[in-house]
């Protein structure tokens, strides 16, 4: 292998490492999105739009409720006892580009109004 061929190579690999960075901070971004609006959870199934360039492509997974527990510090007399509710938010971002593809988890645990999350 020539110096150019060596150079070729080490350009493709900074680009290849330059477009999973993006993707792996547009899955974060989808997340961040996603965990700032409520309404997400109540409607597990509500499309979250998450501003993406040209190229990219971001699809947060209907959010699964994994368990919850009575929240702590409220009285049984209390009409209303929140749980404290445990998410998994699945983000998929494809890069049209090179064809590649990054899926991000994240757990939550949201304080929400009791029976939110189906047994």
């Amino acid at each position: 292998m020539n110096k150019a061929d060596g150079d070729n190579v080490n350009m493709k690999i900074v680009g290849n490492m330059q477009h999973r960075t993006a993707a792996e901070a547009l899955a974060q971004t989808a997340i961040e999105y996603t965990l700032n609006n409520g309404n997400y959870f109540y409607s597990r199934n509500m499309a979250v739009t998450v501003p993406v360039p040209s190229d990219m492509s971001a699809t947060v997974a209907p959010r699964v409720c994994l368990g919850a527990d009575a929240a702590t510090g409220y009285s049984a007399a209390q009409q209303i006892v929140p749980e404290d509710t445990y998410w998994n938010v699945q983000v998929t971002v494809s890069d049209d580009l090179t064809g590649a593809q990054t899926v991000m988890h994240q757990g939550v645990r949201m304080r929400m109004l009791a029976n939110n999350c189906p047994p």
